[in-house]
């Protein structure tokens, strides 16, 4: 509701509740995530936040909300060129050279490797005592922090060059992506000082014998302040982001660094990352003055199942798979 349209009647807002209700509790009885919830992954914290680290939260939502924005800003010069050139006489080869690109220079980075749910729920998870390795090292701290910024600028430009492409690409989880990793290394470069310094007033309400900072927590601010900066949705960031944690207790900082980043944003520009797109398409928003209805039911929008061609889980081979996209083809 937030980000479709502007005018949103009633009558639509309570089918869009219906369907989502119906969407929730499918996804319930078939468990496609194998983990008995609604979402691909959740992470809980066992510790707090403390009050000076509002601040930094704050940081990050202007670093985020500034990202943001040049993000946006360079897919649109991209789809816009394309149109203009003669790469949309091309789409295929364009396809091909970005996917092949694109895999050479994500193998040289592990966080580019990574798929990006499993990446962005292991950049949201906190360190405990027993681990060292990967991004819980302390020897390698620096290391990880650069390995993340440029993370961070690569995926930047990479999402800005698919998104237009001639193949279906996102914004959203890629943008969560690319805020939690930034987040990430501003915990940990946080979580470095504290450690460093730890008799500096600005910690002076940490206590000695529990860990302060959990970089966790600000790949999590980072995460909703991407999204926020590049889709200028806050309450529906407020909102994911308190489904990933289950914790009303850092739903006060996520609420902050949303705020200041689609401020500082907005400050650039009120359109977001779909209604630019909308804009640049010259497609029509939905009007308040003319009431839109469907005729007809829902079977009629859907494809029969004797109509659909099936990938089983166990027993294929290539060739079987070959065998079938040509027979389907």
């Amino acid at each position: 509701l937030e980000q479709v349209s502007y005018y949103f009647p009633a009558k639509t807002m309570w089918r869009s509740l219906f369907c989502a209700t119906a969407a929730a509790v499918t996804l319930k009885l078939l468990n496609p995530f194998r983990n008995g919830k609604l979402v691909s992954f959740q992470v809980t914290y066992d510790r707090t936040w403390d009050l000076f680290e509002l601040w930094f939260f704050v940081a990050i939502g202007v670093i985020c909300g500034i990202i943001g924005m040049l993000q946006n800003r360079l897919t649109l010069y991209l789809m816009e060129y394309r149109q203009h050139s003669v790469l949309k006489n091309f789409a295929r080869g364009e396809v091909l050279v970005v996917a092949l690109a694109t895999a050479c220079v994500s193998y040289m980075s592990v966080y580019l490797r990574a798929d990006m749910v499993t990446l962005v729920s292991n950049l949201f998870t906190e360190c405990t005592g027993q681990e060292t390795d990967g991004l819980c090292s302390r020897g390698d701290r620096t290391g990880n922090v650069f390995s993340l910024l440029v993370t961070s600028v690569l995926r930047v430009l990479m999402t800005s060059v698919a998104c237009g492409l001639a193949v279906p690409a996102g914004m959203f989880t890629p943008s969560m992506a690319t805020g939690a990793s930034i987040g990430r290394a501003f915990g940990m470069v946080v979580q470095t000082l504290y450690e460093n310094h730890p008799t500096w007033r600005l910690f002076g309400a940490c206590r000695p014998d529990v860990p302060c900072i959990t970089p966790g927590v600000y790949a999590l601010v980072g995460a909703a302040s991407m999204l926020a900066s590049t889709t200028r949705m806050t309450v529906t960031v407020v909102v994911i982001m308190f489904e990933l944690t289950d914790a009303l207790i850092y739903v006060l900082p996520i609420m902050l660094a949303v705020t200041v980043s689609k401020s500082v944003a907005d400050a650039f520009g009120k359109d977001g990352y779909f209604e630019s797109i909308i804009h640049l398409n010259g497609y029509p928003f939905l009007s308040m003055d003319q009431e839109y209805v469907l005729h007809g039911t829902s079977d009629e929008l859907m494809v029969r199942v004797s109509e659909m061609t099936v990938v089983e889980a166990n027993g294929e081979t290539l060739e079987s798979v070959l065998k079938l996209l040509r027979e389907s083809s």
